[in-house]
């Protein structure tokens, strides 16, 4: 049974890798078995090394759970409590008295988001540890009063990975390498630096136009908030620790898990997890509890969920950004509790005459007023970009018809971009379907 459940498992992925060049790694265990830990794709695509079960990945926010996991360490041994006051610590930080470590926790303590601000992209590239990066938003005032609402921020990652080295005495990856990572045998789980050399590193790549190296950032400064590499391998210890008992106490892990404020309609957040009921079987109102997070930094993008009430946890990690680590996982599940998944079959590519591209070609906006996406047409071949993150090649599946509409498809991921046309033939507008994600399209 588990041999077939396997094959129907590697079947539906390397259906991903041939249509939507999947580039990653996956782990699916249930009922503390492992079915499956095995990669696809490049780890480095310039020495054709390929990906396998111990390439290690950075896992971006997937790092907060153990950011939280070492706050609850540190107030278990009676050294901080999740109610203190952030100027305990940091005696000046404004606002110290009204911010607690449950606000940054949580995202509910106010603190702007330093990763939303224009200068982040030149000094990512910069070493920059908690104590000087906490300079970037320190001196701001607060998006609203502390307690009053969710919004993901990274900067209270960034202060809770300071207020692990204050209190430890230790910087913040050696107290997570001793207090975590070596009880658990986490080897290959760690603080990314860049001039370390780390045996089966995945180098981080973008699609634009072809694949690409992802832009460079000094991972210092995404400490405590995006900063850890790991693999699936790791992260299934990790798991089966966690909900053993093995690491935390039950008040801890509890108070992890416990949904403290709402994201929105199906999920809630605690301390460094998502908590969500989603709906994953079509045709059914049957929710599935999971417990787990999304990472996603340059050249990365990571899911690790727990379903909790099946005891089914699945890890898919991607050295490709943007890709659909999500869409995968939640496929996995289905096909692991019962449902079939069809294989995504190859598109049929139609011949369209280049020189009809120019009327599809310009500047689009959408009803985010910060993404922009622009359409070209270079040597004859037509793309869809949005920087900085990818450019993706169109490739026509059904050219204008009686309906007034165009059909191609992304190269390098899955998407789908309908065109509408007018009387005359010009685009009126499109319909962007990317990572099962529909953005609405007017030509400026």
């Amino acid at each position: 049974m588990d041999q077939q459940m396997v094959d129907k498992l590697e079947a539906y992925i390397e259906g991903q890798v041939g249509v939507d060049g999947f580039n990653g790694t996956v782990l699916v265990s249930q009922s503390g078995r492992c079915l499956l830990s095995k990669g696809w794709g490049f780890a480095n695509r310039e020495h054709l090394a390929l990906n396998h079960s111990e390439t290690k990945f950075r896992i971006g926010s997937i790092s907060k759970l153990f950011t939280a996991a070492g706050i609850l360490l540190l107030q278990e041994q009676g050294k901080l409590s999740v109610n203190d006051k952030l100027n305990r610590f940091i005696s000046d930080y404004p606002n110290g008295d009204k911010i607690t470590i449950h606000h940054l926790l949580t995202h509910t303590s106010g603190i702007p988001n330093f990763t939303n601000f224009i200068e982040y992209r030149s000094i990512s590239r910069l070493f920059s540890p908690p104590e000087s990066t906490l300079t970037q938003f320190k001196t701001l005032p607060l998006d609203f009063d502390p307690g009053d609402r969710f919004f993901y921020s990274n900067s209270g990652y960034i202060l809770l990975a300071r207020i692990v080295e204050l209190i430890s005495e230790a910087n913040f990856s050696d107290f997570l390498d001793n207090s975590i990572f070596k009880p658990l045998e986490m080897h290959n789980t760690g603080n990314d630096c860049y001039d370390t050399v780390l045996p089966h590193r995945a180098s981080g790549y973008k699609v634009w136009g072809d694949y690409v190296h992802a832009d460079f950032i000094d991972m210092s400064i995404m400490t405590g908030a995006g900063g850890l590499y790991s693999t699936v391998e790791d992260l299934f210890l990790w798991d089966k620790a966690f909900y053993s008992g093995a690491i935390l106490s039950e008040s801890s892990r509890k108070s992890m898990m416990t949904p403290h404020v709402l994201v929105n309609g199906t999920t809630s957040y605690g301390y460094g997890l998502n908590i969500s009921n989603n709906v994953l079987f079509k045709n059914s109102l049957q929710t599935h509890k999971m417990i787990g997070l999304s990472g996603g930094i340059d050249g990365f993008m990571c899911e690790y969920q727990r379903f909790i009430n099946d005891d089914l946890m699945i890890v898919v990690m991607s050295n490709v950004h943007p890709s659909q680590p999500a869409v995968i996982l939640n496929d996995l599940a289905r096909i692991v509790l019962g449902e079939y998944v069809p294989i995504v079959q190859k598109p049929q590519f139609i011949s369209v005459d280049y020189t009809l591209y120019p009327i599809y070609s310009g500047r689009y906006s959408t009803s985010n007023k910060k993404f922009n996406p622009v359409i070209t047409v270079e040597g004859g071949n037509l793309y869809i970009s949005y920087e900085p993150w990818y450019k993706y090649e169109l490739k026509p599946i059904k050219q204008l018809g009686n309906d007034r509409t165009s059909l191609f498809r992304t190269v390098g991921a899955a998407g789908e971009l309908t065109f509408f046309h007018d009387e005359f033939g010009r685009v009126s507008k499109g319909e962007f379907n990317l990572f099962e994600k529909v953005i609405n399209l007017l030509p400026d």
